[in-house]
Formats: structure tokens, sequence, C-alpha cells
């Protein structure tokens, strides 16, 4: 490891040490970003088995579109179920994607998610090493790996996470508690279409719902009571 005193433990679930539900954030270069809910958080894995990361695919699509918005002189396009580029070459032109697990961010370099694609290992075409998963929570694979020196502490429920002696990462980054998100939901914007769309036809139902139980039912009542031919005949009485 390149520095032991660098080295921060993350607590990981009980009887669970590859796994911990506490992921409350992303970050995209210096970007940071929540999501949504208040509180809201996903698992994740810890899995070397894994080549990519596989990202809750609830967040894959944001997540996409915030790493393109931040380079905006290079291109990425999606491929069948992943990215790619032919931008690859220099990794300084490209963001860190940083998660923030518990209180402390640690980081996907460029140097990781950036995967040569080419037969010739030229860097002419890269996949960037981000995937969907099918289930909503991350999959830390290789392209997290890479990097970092990991000690899975089982006895102790924790993570052990600290750049390797050649590694090109950060140190792992505690971020203070209690701080609000720069941009509190990851997925702003992407259903606001949708609502919009909803919250009108919701009213006109609701204008049409009115004027069908109006007509139907509060139309007739009125009517009756001031029509004098529906007015109660008064009872005969017979005096014997």
């Amino acid at each position: 490891m390149r520095n032991a005193r660098d080295l921060v433990w993350i607590p990981m679930d009980p009887h669970f040490f590859w796994m911990t539900n506490n992921n409350r954030a992303v970050r995209v270069g210096p970007h940071e970003f929540g999501f949504g809910r208040k509180d809201r958080t996903f698992p994740a894995i810890f899995d070397s088995g894994t080549s990519v990361t596989l990202v809750p695919p609830t967040i894959f699509t944001p997540l996409m579109k915030k790493l393109n918005d931040a380079t905006p002189n290079l291109t990425m396009w999606p491929q069948k179920k992943i990215f790619v580029t032919n931008d690859c070459k220099d990794y300084s032109k490209w963001p860190s994607v940083d998660l923030l697990i518990g209180d402390y961010w640690i980081e996907i370099h460029p140097k990781d998610y950036l995967i040569d694609a080419t037969r010739e290992k030229d860097k002419s075409a890269c996949e960037l090493g981000f995937m969907a998963n099918t289930s909503e929570f991350w999959l830390l694979g290789d392209s997290f790996y890479r990097g970092y020196y990991l000690i899975h502490d089982e006895d102790n429920e924790r993570l052990g996470v600290v750049p390797h002696a050649t590694s090109v990462k950060r140190d792992v980054e505690m971020r203070r508690p209690g701080l609000k998100f720069e941009n509190p939901d990851l997925m702003a914007g992407r259903w606001d279409k949708t609502y919009t769309l909803l919250e009108t036809v919701g009213v006109v139902v609701g204008i049409v719902a009115t004027i069908v139980v109006f007509v139907k039912w509060g139309y007739p009542a009125i009517r009756k009571c001031f029509d004098p031919s529906s007015a109660s005949q008064p009872l005969l009485v017979i005096n014997l």
C-alpha cells in the first residue's frame, strides 16, 4: 500500500463483509449528486470477480449523462449494453467517478474505467467500464479494484481501503457529515415532462368526472327541487 496511515475502514453489513447498504451519493469530477429522496441509499457489493462496475439501473442513464456532460469535447455513445469512446488516450480529459460510501468518497479513476477495446492495444477505442445492473445495487468489480489495496475484515465486519504503492487514485477522502449535496437529485429532470403530462391529464380527468357527476345526479336533483309538478300531493282526508 502507498501509506498505511491512509488506510480507511468502512463498515460493512453484519454477516456480509463484502456488502454495504450505505452508498449515499455519486460525484462526477467536482460535482456531487444525491439520490433525490431524503436518506435514499443504494447497496454496494465489492466483487473482484466482476470485470466492470454494475450500476443500479435507476441511476445508470442519468450517471452516464452526467459523465457525458462533464466531457463536452469528447465523444461517447451507447453500443449494446455499454458505452464506448474513441477519446481514451489522455486520461486527464476524463473525470473520476466517486461513490460516497458512508462518509467516505472512494474513486473510480479514468485509468480504471476506460478499457482498451482494440486488438492492437493502441487505445483508439475504449469501453467505459460501467454497465446497468439488473437489480438496484452497485457491483464494484475490477474497474473499481484497480488502484486500491483492499482488506476484507470478516471478523470485524469492515472493509479496509487505501491506494496501493503505484496507484494514481487519490487518498480516500472523508466527507464532513451533515453537509448538503451540491445537486440533491441525480435523476432531476428525468421525469419532468412525464410529471407535467400526468398532472395535466389528472386535472382534465377531474374536470370531466365532475361534469359527469353533476349532469347525471346533481342537475336532476336541482331541477326536481324547483319543478312544481314534482311537489308532493296532499293526502286525501276522509271524515266519517
